[in-house]
């Protein structure tokens, strides 16, 4: 996943310019499900978004996925990239708000300093991640020993003291 992650960041604007080189010839391949143009737009499409373009006949989602395209300037294509750059990615649905704070933190908003921010404070969060660094614990120390962050783990390990830690940030513990 990590590699794919770097294979993206550093490919993500020629792969917007290799689709976008497509549109003159959208009636083509529009409805050729098997043409390299439509996988090479569909497999852009689910890297930004999540989901594959839809395979209904002539369905409105691929010209409007080439106009948000042709929209995208410098700015929001960087933000992309940070984001899929991310060491920490949140579970699918949950949104955390930190009680006695106005923040909200939701992976449209994560950032990998949120991220590390919200574990300094309740450790016991990391169970509401998917994604994490293998060194998150020394991430959180004033000093950390490595500043770089290791090897990402894909799946976050749920234990009895994330649970723990879990039920005293909702007071029932």
């Amino acid at each position: 996943m990590l590699l794919f992650y770097i294979f993206v960041k550093m490919k993500l604007e020629e792969q917007i310019k290799k689709v976008l080189s497509y549109k003159p010839t959208l009636n083509e391949w529009r409805n050729k499900f098997d043409s390299p143009e439509y996988k090479d737009t569909s497999k852009l499409h689910s890297d930004l978004f999540g989901s594959a373009l839809n395979r209904t006949k002539n369905c409105g989602c691929v010209p409007d996925f080439l106009n948000v395209l042709s929209s995208l300037k410098k700015e929001k294509i960087n933000k992309i990239k940070e984001k899929m750059e991310s060491k920490f990615r949140l579970k699918k649905g949950i949104l955390i708000q930190l009680h006695g704070l106005d923040i909200m933190i939701s992976e449209a908003n994560l950032t990998d300093a949120k991220a590390i921010t919200l574990l300094k404070k309740y450790p016991g969060h990391i169970a509401s991640f998917e994604v994490y660094p293998e060194n998150w614990k020394e991430l959180l120390e004033d000093k950390p020993r490595n500043k770089g962050i290791k090897k990402v783990t894909k799946k976050a390990k749920v234990n009895e003291s994330n649970s723990n830690n879990r039920k005293e940030i909702n007071g029932e513990g």
